[in-house]
Parts: structure tokens; sequence; C-alpha cells
């Protein structure tokens, strides 16, 4: 829902190039959908300047509730698991848990398209073409920032489902930021 809010509000503001405006709508709604909504399960890279983690995911939508287990393949034990607004962190030392640990995960999060909702007004966004992407055929979308003093992004989307397979976070030219499934099953039934 949030991601059609942020099109509408993209769109209203005009920088969504007009002649991309149904294609970006659709699939910048797809996108915010399948993050919620999809079951998925898969491996995860994400690099931020010197972080590097590898993580497994599954995700499961039962009856309006999302079910999710982050399991972090690298480093110290950490694991996340979170069912609807409940967020729980365990640790390795001694199996600690804290409650509402807050995951940063960059756009592979609900609160991406919140973020983008905030400063539409200094971003361009355009369809960019075809790629693939864990072995699935992908749509790319640029987030380009209008003027030199902001990040941008690119997307590729599942081209059957709309989730969100990789994203660049980019500034100046350079990639600061990026998510990418290695490996993703989607629409399998995921059990508890």
């Amino acid at each position: 829902m949030r991601s059609l809010l942020l099109l509408t509000t993209l769109f209203v503001a005009g920088f969504v190039h007009a002649e991309d405006a149904r294609d970006v709508n659709y699939w910048i709604s797809r996108m915010g959908e399948a993050l919620r909504t999809e079951d998925y399960a898969g491996v995860f890279t994400y690099m931020r300047g010197q972080q590097f983690d590898t993580v497994e995911i599954v995700h499961r939508f039962d009856d309006g509730v999302e079910k999710e287990r982050l399991l972090y393949l690298n480093g110290e034990h950490r694991e996340i698991t979170r069912n609807g607004d409940e967020i729980f962190f365990r640790h390795a030392d001694a199996g600690r848990v804290e409650p509402s640990y807050r995951v940063p995960l960059g756009p592979f999060t609900n609160g991406f398209n919140q973020s983008l909702a905030n400063f539409q007004s200094f971003y361009d966004v355009t369809l960019g073409g075809r790629d693939r992407v864990a072995g699935r055929s992908a749509v790319r979308l640029a987030v380009t920032p209008k003027y030199g003093d902001r990040w941008g992004y690119r997307l590729w989307l599942d081209e059957e489902t709309g989730l969100l397979l990789q994203s660049h976070l980019v500034g100046r030219g350079k990639v600061l930021e990026v998510f990418q499934f290695t490996n993703v099953e989607i629409g399998r039934a995921i059990e508890d």
C-alpha cells in the first residue's frame, strides 16, 4: 500500500516521466506488495561500507500477518524473527534476545518506500530495461536524484512477482550499498 501511495505521490509531483508512468506505477506498486505479501525463501548478500553480510531469509504472509526469519550466515550468530509487529533479535552470546530490534537492510524494508516518499521532489523514476538476478527475470528501475547532492538507487524487481531482487545505493557515480538475492524461491509453501 505504501508503494502505491509513493508512486501516486511521485507521479503527482511530476518526477515520474509521463511515458513511463503506467509501467513505473505498476512496478512500484508490485514491489511494495510483493515484499509484504509474497511467500519467499532464499539467501541474500548485503554490503554497506566495510559491512558485508550473507543472510538466509524465510518470509510468509499468513492470514494478513507477516512472519519472517533472518539468519546471518557469517560473523557471530545472529537471528531475527518477526511475527506481525513483534520483532526479536537473538545474539550469539548466551542466546540473548532483544525485542523490537531495528533491522538495517536498506531497500529491503518497508521503510524504504517511505523514505523515498519523504524526498519525492528530488528524484526522477524511470524504467531501465530487463535483466536477470538469482536466475530470475528482472525489471530495472532507476531512482535518480535531480540534483547532485543526493543518493540514487538502481532497483531490480522480479518480473513475475515484483519482489525486490537487487538494489544499489549510488552516490556520485559510485555504488555505496548493495543488496542482492543470490538464491530465492518465490511462492512456495512456507511451513512454521
